[in-house]
């Protein structure tokens, strides 16, 4: 008689408990040093999300994202392009990622994705955040002689999903619009920036800055930010898990999972890693049907069937 291990599921929105943390402690920088080239790739990688990089190596110049742990928290100037106004990440910590944003910055996510970015960590770079503070020989300082000029630095973030805009954020790295000049303020510590559940299951984030200080060729205010502990969760969800007529004989998987559907007819299903990427896909009818799943690493998993507008999720383990 074989034993049958039936998930309950119960009804209700959420996330299947899969989050993680990009925080760029991976790339193992030593103090005080910096990463502006992520050849051979055009990107550099972590927790599946891509920060793309363009380094020329002719001019050593870059656009994009870079990776850091500089701690100039003084030197004012291009030359200090890598630098947090912290002097470290978010949270003390010693990695966070550097853009320099011509036109716009992207994190891209992977194909078929249903990972999303909940919040993360932005605090400015210690180029503009001296520029806007004292001025230099390109940029105004902030506020003016009387510090009544209405300035800001403005950095906006907009969400795809599927190619299409979702929703966008806005955050001012400096604002001097009160009335009251003594509310004017540069960003100067690392803040979390939530973004908007409607945001969903994205393909892109796509940063872009803009500023109240600007000249014959565009935007004066040196255009960097920092960003740091990107909240990742997937977006696989027990919303409507109303499909009775399904369990899994085994849970733990050596080769091959086993799945006994009662139902009439066919249904589909598709299953994912703990980074919300679908591994597999197929179609299941009635009785036990076998998958075989020898070739994905040991791990946890989630499947999702479903059937017209009715839908079943549950986990297993691949040893």
């Amino acid at each position: 008689m074989k034993k049958v291990f039936t998930l309950i599921i119960l009804s209700f929105t959420a996330y299947c408990g899969m989050s993680q943390l990009a925080d760029f402690e991976d790339f193992g920088l030593a103090t005080g040093t910096f990463d502006n080239d992520s050849s051979p790739e055009a990107w550099f990688e972590t927790e599946d999300l891509r920060f793309p990089n363009d380094y020329n190596s002719e001019f050593d110049f870059w656009t994009g994202w870079a990776i850091s742990t500089d701690t100039d928290t003084q030197t004012p100037g291009f030359m200090n392009q890598y630098s947090s106004i912290s002097g470290a990440g978010g949270a003390g910590s010693d990695t966070y990622a550097v853009s320099f944003v011509s036109g716009k910055s992207f994190i891209l996510f992977p194909e078929n994705s249903t990972i999303r970015v909940n919040s993360l960590q932005i605090n400015n770079a210690t180029y503009p955040y001296l520029s806007m503070r004292d001025g230099d020989s390109f940029a105004k300082k902030f506020g003016g002689e009387t510090g009544d000029d209405p300035d800001f630095f403005l950095l906006t973030i907009k969400g795809y999903e599927g190619g299409a805009l979702v929703d966008s954020v806005l955050f001012y790295l400096a604002d001097y619009r009160f009335e009251d000049n003594s509310q004017d303020y540069i960003v100067d510590e690392w803040t979390t920036v939530d973004l908007p559940v409607g945001f969903g299951a994205q393909d892109s984030l796509v940063f872009s800055l803009s500023s109240s200080d600007n000249g014959m060729f565009g935007m004066n205010t040196p255009a960097y930010f920092c960003a740091d502990n990107l909240q990742i969760s997937n977006t696989v969800s027990t919303i409507d898990n109303t499909l009775s007529g399904i369990s899994l004989v085994n849970t733990l998987v050596d080769e091959v999972l086993i799945i006994d559907s009662d139902l009439e007819g066919v249904s589909e299903y598709e299953i994912f890693n703990v980074h919300g990427q679908q591994v597999w896909s197929g179609r299941l009818g009635f009785g036990e049907e076998q998958v075989h799943l020898g070739f994905l690493p040991g791990g946890q998993y989630w499947m999702n069937i479903r059937k017209g507008s009715l839908q079943w999720t549950g986990s297993f383990l691949r040893r």
